[in-house]
């Protein structure tokens, strides 16, 4: 792959995470406003239920992606048109039986989950359905957008993604608006993933020709192929979804939507704000691979330990602000002072930075050939995450289930950590070394930030202040303390000369 590539990939990830981050910054508190907690609390459910569906993909997703690549680059189209047939004959089964399965226990669900919905009991039906009906659908043609990605098209899929995100925040707010309500809400949606899916069918047949409506090769033995590739990816998927989520349904059943909606609206943000270093992570994944197969133990543990470095940065003060400031934040955001958002941010904040530890380790080891490695990792948090949860929320209430999730993915992170770590030779010291630096950068930012947002009194001005206060103490204790020796700065102006050329100038290849 050469730079352009890597660039051009990397550019259209942050593009379609920076639109989708906007979308959510933007619709949560017009939602919150126009539902209410409990309204909120309803919409939060079911796309839980939507996101325990999408285990239905089995792990097909990345398996698409996997062989289409494979036969791209050997250029057999007639292989890839089987892959792709085989998996919308498997998605299309996978969505009958799933919307089965949701009109057959429908009744159990409501009445288990959504039993203190209120005023919104009358359309819980309808928007659980509906959004199934529309998850099931958009999974049976994802297999363009599969397809796309394994072409090395991210640009196109991430584009279409970014404009998904800004339609169907646009019509979900016109929807609010006009007094839809929920029932609009599903409307919307259903509108903004039909348009996703045109746009992505018009790139497979404009880039990858229309054989797949020509020739109807699908077969048993093509379809036990993908199954056996994806079977790893969908046992840690599984227990990656359950674990993610479980909290929600856990304070649905025992205590009252509207504080599913106070955990949501705080989760919804961490999760948005650990995506930031993630996004830098994802080349690490063909680095490690080629490591791996000249057996450059030594190369893959420095690249181990810098992409550590790297993350230290970034995460330490997108997180570390994040849990300092999280009452103004909370305020200017949402324009009131949640206490359950606010102290549910601060608590899952450090739990997040630490199960953030491993991304560089989670890419390296699908690199390497470990992908059981995050397996057992997850499986270990959830079980963690659901007995905690179940006895703390019948002691501690709400805090409960937070405090559950909050040791579940630092257990989880641990096995994880000390799995990767032992296969590589790394000694934890080796990697906390890097970790001091930001650390002590974020403690006098907060501090000196926080002491200069108590002069003012307005909550925009002041939120402001402490932000901008803040990251330009972490960003001067960074630069005076040298965090990045010669490599590091190195590194970067490659990295910069590499990237001009795919956005300024006309292409040239250039690998790596």
């Amino acid at each position: 792959m050469t730079s352009e590539t890597i660039a051009k990939n990397a550019f259209y990830n942050v593009l379609a995470f920076s639109v989708n981050f906007i979308v959510t910054f933007l619709l949560v508190p017009i939602m919150l406003g126009a539902l209410g907690p409990i309204g909120f609390g309803v919409w939060a459910i079911v796309r839980v239920f939507v996101n325990y569906a999408s285990l239905g993909d089995f792990g097909l997703n990345s398996t698409v992606t996997k062989y289409v690549a494979e036969y791209h680059a050997s250029n057999d189209r007639h292989a890839i048109v089987r892959v792709v047939q085989c998996a919308f004959v498997l998605y299309l089964a996978i969505g009958i039986i799933l919307i089965s399965l949701a009109f057959l226990f429908e009744p159990l669900i409501v009445a288990t989950f959504f039993a203190s919905s209120g005023e919104f009991a009358g359309v819980v039906s309808y928007v659980l359905i509906g959004s199934l009906l529309i998850f099931g659908t958009n999974l049976a043609f994802s297999v363009f957008s599969s397809a796309l990605v394994g072409i090395q098209r991210m640009d196109i899929t991430n584009g279409v993604l970014a404009f998904f995100s800004l339609i169907n925040g646009g019509l979900m707010i016109g929807a609010l608006a006009m007094g839809y309500g929920l029932k609009g809400l599903v409307w919307a949606n259903g509108l903004a993933t039909c348009y996703a899916i045109i746009l992505n069918g018009y790139f497979y047949f404009k880039l990858l020709g229309n054989g797949i409506l020509r020739t109807w090769t699908p077969n048993r033995q093509n379809v036990l192929r993908l199954f056996r590739y994806s079977r790893h990816i969908f046992v840690g998927a599984v227990a990656h979804t359950f674990h993610m989520h479980f909290d929600k349904l856990l304070l649905s059943s025992f205590l009252s939507l509207s504080l599913v909606s106070s955990y949501e609206v705080a989760s919804r943000v961490i999760i948005q704000a650990r995506q930031i270093p993630v996004l830098m992570l994802q080349p690490l994944l063909p680095a490690a691979s080629d490591f791996e197969a000249r057996q450059a133990t030594e190369n893959l543990r420095s690249l181990y330990l810098r992409s550590m470095k790297y993350v230290f940065v970034l995460a330490v003060p997108v997180l570390g602000f994040l849990g300092a400031f999280a009452e103004p934040f909370t305020i200017v955001w949402l324009g009131v002072r949640d206490h359950h958002i606010i102290l549910t941010l601060q608590i899952l904040v450090f739990a997040n930075f630490v199960n953030l530890m491993t991304g560089p380790g989670y890419f390296i080891s699908l690199g390497i050939g470990r992908p059981d490695y995050s397996m057992y990792s997850a499986v270990v948090g959830l079980v963690i995450h659901v007995v905690l949860s179940v006895v703390l929320v019948q002691i501690l209430g709400y805090y409960g289930a937070v405090m559950g999730s909050f040791v579940a993915l630092i257990a989880g992170a641990w096995v994880f950590l000390h799995l990767i770590q032992r296969h590589m030779a790394v000694k934890l010291r080796e990697v906390l070394s890097h970790l001091w630096t930001p650390i002590g950068s974020l403690a006098i930012a907060s501090a000196l930030a926080l002491g200069g947002g108590a002069l003012i009194a307005q909550p925009l001005p002041k939120f402001a202040v402490m932000a901008v206060l803040g990251l330009g103490i972490y960003v001067t204790g960074i630069v005076l303390l040298k965090y990045f020796d010669e490599h590091d700065v190195g590194l970067m102006r490659r990295l910069w000369a590499s990237l001009r050329p795919s956005w300024f100038e006309a292409p040239r290849e250039t690998h790596f």
